[in-house]
């Protein structure tokens, strides 16, 4: 799994939520999820907005699937980076989940 994160166009983050964090739990609402863990595989350039979702119960085939998916959706770039550090008065407009 290392290997498949550690590509070209690959940037991950993860966000705690066994202690209060605003921003993780914002993220999570609005990918309308509930329950964790929850893995949102977000493609890079317009696709970001349609991120590939796994929840609760997920195998490592599936997080590769999910990995290529987003590849195949992204424009040609060597790596894109995103922090979820969104001001809350920032906070607009909708994600919408995929499945």
């Amino acid at each position: 799994m290392a290997e498949a994160f550690s590509g070209a166009g690959v940037d991950y983050m993860v966000a705690d939520i066994t202690k209060a964090n605003p921003d993780a739990e914002w993220l999570m609402k609005k990918l309308g999820s509930h329950s964790i863990p929850l893995l949102a595989v977000m493609p890079a350039g317009d696709g970001f907005t349609s991120p590939i979702l796994l929840r609760d119960i997920y195998s490592a085939g599936d997080v590769l699937k999910a990995l290529d998916m987003a590849r195949s959706r992204a424009p040609s770039v060597e790596k894109v980076h995103f922090e979820l550090n969104v001001p809350k008065d920032e906070r607009k407009g909708d994600i919408t989940p995929e499945e």
